[in-house]
């Protein structure tokens, strides 16, 4: 694998001035600023609807995008709208709400334009290419009737006339989205910047994927999960992760070769030109938990599907790159059949820095090294959890100083061949400003805000010395 060398960056934390980040302007020139420092990759995280916690991992559908990245100068060039007020908001983090609040009364004058311009015939024919955004559509028009209530305890199940003038609208909305992103993409490819994006292995229990797609899940009658994903007590948390997303139906999916999971991949691939798959472990094993249970510590690991679907898979779609998130405990499994397939994993600065130093650990050439994830501290704010002893281990063996020494962390991140570092850490923030505490429901996830990338542009000339 040719060598990545990049930034974790958000969608959503680039600057502008809509109160979220976006795939405009600001997005093609975070491009140029790679470009300019010889970086060849840009890890996005999950863009597909948000729901709840805000979080990218708990999502609407595997297959749309988050219409707030919609950039709403599009609309003026377009003459779908004549003038954009401007946001009221707080522009240091993302407050969703306001955010779909200002940007919702924009798009709706735009929908409603385009409508007397162009109709609907357009929408349709989008609907028809792209059936799993159809489904999407479909989806939010009666989560729209139904006052954003979850699927199982929907009243209006029925699509109608009165209907569809929302479904149009969302038509409308992923339309322009992954136009927006396809621009994005294209000209981050023709400056050699490869797009990482990430796919999470389970999906939101209310979901069009799930909707449209109920007997590959355990659910009870009225469609809610019976049983629900998440992990048992590790690192990160003593009472585990109960995440609630539900559990395939294994039985099923293998009657059908696996053809809802596959199409998630192989279309995450379109997107992408790495995948890196969230979770990855639950391919070799998987914690149920029973989802009557109000934390994770009450579960069980079960085998996962393995090598079969794995052979299947790049038997059907060969050209596939898949980036294998296997962090965790007890993962010798996971990592067999990840080095059975060649699939590149993760190495944690944060979690291995000092065994490396002492050379107790080593990592495969293609394994891709982060200092820390979304879900890990910062940089300084795991530097501030250090015992003094180990503050000074680290300032001897990188020949630093107490002043230099998250700079050198920076420097050293570099030296492996496949590098991630993330914008907290480039601008050495604390954990305030961490982009996700696993196992939370805040404000403060997924909210991360920059304020401009000079910042960024200045750091990275230091840590790269160019």
């Amino acid at each position: 694998m040719k060598s990545l060398k990049g930034l974790l960056c958000p969608i959503f934390s680039l600057p502008n001035n809509e109160g979220i980040g976006t795939l405009g302007k600001e997005a093609f020139s975070f491009i140029d600023m790679l470009k300019k420092h010889n970086l060849n990759a840009w890890q996005i995280l999950p863009i597909n609807p948000i729901s709840f916690g805000n979080s990218p991992y708990q999502s609407f559908s595997s297959f749309a995008i988050e219409e707030l990245f919609i950039d709403l100068d599009y609309f003026l060039k377009e003459k779908l709208v004549t003038k954009i007020k401007a946001y009221r908001g707080s522009k240091k983090k993302v407050d969703y709400n306001k955010v779909r609040e200002y940007k919702t009364e924009i798009f709706e004058e735009a929908f409603q334009n385009y409508l007397k311009k162009y109709g609907t015939e357009n929408l349709l024919r989008f609907g028809q290419k792209y059936h799993r955004i159809n489904e999407y559509c479909i989806f939010q028009a009666l989560k729209d009737r139904n006052k954003q209530g979850s699927f199982p305890y929907w009243i209006f199940k029925n699509m109608d006339q009165r209907y569809y003038a929302r479904y149009y609208y969302h038509l409308f909305l992923q339309k322009v989205a992954l136009y927006q992103y396809n621009l994005l993409k294209a000209y981050a490819n023709k400056n050699g910047i490869k797009i990482i994006g990430d796919l999470p292995f389970y999906v939101s229990g209310d979901s069009s994927d799930v909707y449209f797609n109920r007997d590959y899940f355990l659910l009870n009658k009225n469609g809610e999960p019976r049983f629900i994903a998440g992990v048992g007590p590790d690192y990160f948390s003593e009472d585990g992760q109960r995440w609630g997303n539900p559990i395939y139906n294994y039985t099923n999916l293998k009657m059908d070769d696996y053809s809802f999971l596959m199409e998630r991949i192989a279309y995450a691939n379109e997107l992408y030109d790495y995948v890196r798959i969230d979770h990855f472990r639950a391919f070799e094993s998987y914690y149920v938990i029973d989802a009557k249970e109000e934390t994770a510590r009450n579960g069980t690991w079960k085998k996962g599907i393995g090598s079969p679907f794995f052979i299947q898979l790049f038997k059907r779609f060969p050209k596939i790159k898949i980036i294998a998130e296997d962090l965790g405990d007890n993962m010798e499994e996971a990592y067999k059949l990840r080095d059975e397939f060649e699939l590149p994993g993760m190495n944690i600065l944060e979690f291995n820095l000092f065994d490396i130093l002492n050379k107790k650990s080593r990592y495969k050439a293609d394994t891709i090294t982060y200092i820390g994830t979304h879900d890990n501290s910062t940089l300084k704010g795991w530097w501030k959890t250090l015992s003094k002893e180990g503050q000074d281990f680290l300032i001897h063996k990188l020949n630093s100083s107490r002043k230099n020494i998250l700079l050198d962390i920076n420097k050293y991140l570099f030296t492996y061949k496949h590098a991630l570092l993330s914008i907290t850490d480039l601008l050495y923030l604390d954990d305030e400003h961490r982009i996700n505490y696993p196992s939370t429901i805040n404000d403060d996830n997924w909210s991360l805000r920059v304020d401009s990338l000079e910042k960024m542009d200045e750091n990275l000339k230091e840590i790269l010395d160019d």
